[in-house]
Formats: C-alpha cells, sequence, structure tokens
C-alpha cells in the first residue's frame, strides 16, 4: 500500500494506492473531487456546496448523477440505450432511447404524460 498526501494552502491531494486500486482524493475550500479506479471501473464524486456530481463507468455502462437542492439529473448509457431522468420537486422527467426509438414520460404530481 502506498499513500501520499500533498498540501498547498487550502488545497490537499491524497493518493492512496492498493494493489489494482486506486484513490485520489482533491479538496479545495467547499470543493472535494474523489476518484476511484479498480480495475476497468472508475467513480468520480465532486462536491460543491449544495452540488453533487457522481459518475460510474464500467466497460460500456456509465452511469452519472446530478444532485443540486431538489433537482436531480439521472443518465444511463449502454452501448446504443441511454436513459436520462430529471425529478424537480413533483415533477419527473423520464426518456429513453435506443436506436432510433425514442421513449418520453412526464409526470407532476397524479398527471402523466406519455
Amino acid at each position: 500500500m502506498k499513500v501520499l498526501k500533498l498540501t498547498r494552502g487550502s488545497m490537499e491531494v491524497l493518493q492512496l494506492t492498493r494493489c489494482s486500486m486506486k484513490l485520489l482524493q482533491f479538496t479545495r475550500g467547499s470543493m472535494k473531487i474523489l476518484q476511484l479506479t479498480r480495475g476497468s471501473m472508475k467513480v468520480l464524486k465532486l462536491t460543491r456546496g449544495s452540488m453533487k456530481v457522481l459518475q460510474l463507468t464500467r466497460g460500456s455502462m456509465k452511469v452519472l448523477q446530478l444532485t443540486r437542492g431538489s433537482m436531480k439529473v439521472l443518465q444511463l448509457t449502454r452501448g446504443s440505450m441511454k436513459v436520462l431522468q430529471l425529478t424537480r420537486g413533483s415533477m419527473k422527467v423520464l426518456q429513453l432511447t435506443r436506436g432510433s426509438m425514442k421513449v418520453l414520460q412526464l409526470t407532476r404530481g397524479s398527471m402523466k404524460v406519455l
């Protein structure tokens, strides 16, 4: 296991390596970036104030999640398929794309539009 720490003013970088796993943490003020790599899998997390971004990559699959206050965006990509979901309060938008096919669904309270 190998640990490396670098500090400069308000910035701090921490790196941990163990076999095939690598963990990297970057901190500067209210912003924090965390990256984990293990084989073909990669996890990236960014936090700044009320905003949070999370990204997971594994082979051809990619998951991206953004959270800011009451708003949440979720995106999943796998090959030619893409799923996008947006949530804000009681409103929810869901979009599915696969090749030339596209499905869009909007939900607000008890109302649902397809």
